[in-house]
């Protein structure tokens, strides 16, 4: 007795290339949100040593 497999709608072949351009970007966005977030961290750290003299 076999069972079959779900259909999930995923395609039988993948384009590599489609996936890494996707990630890719994905990447991109997560990497401009973390680089934005660290700069007002470090900016309100240099304003709460410059608030403390």
């Amino acid at each position: 007795m076999t069972a079959e497999q779900p259909d999930h709608g995923v395609p039988d072949e993948v384009d590599p290339q489609e996936i890494r351009e996707a990630f890719g970007v994905r990447v991109a966005r997560i990497r401009a949100e973390l680089t934005s977030t660290w700069n007002k961290l470090s900016q309100n750290e240099r304003d709460a040593d410059e608030r403390e003299r």
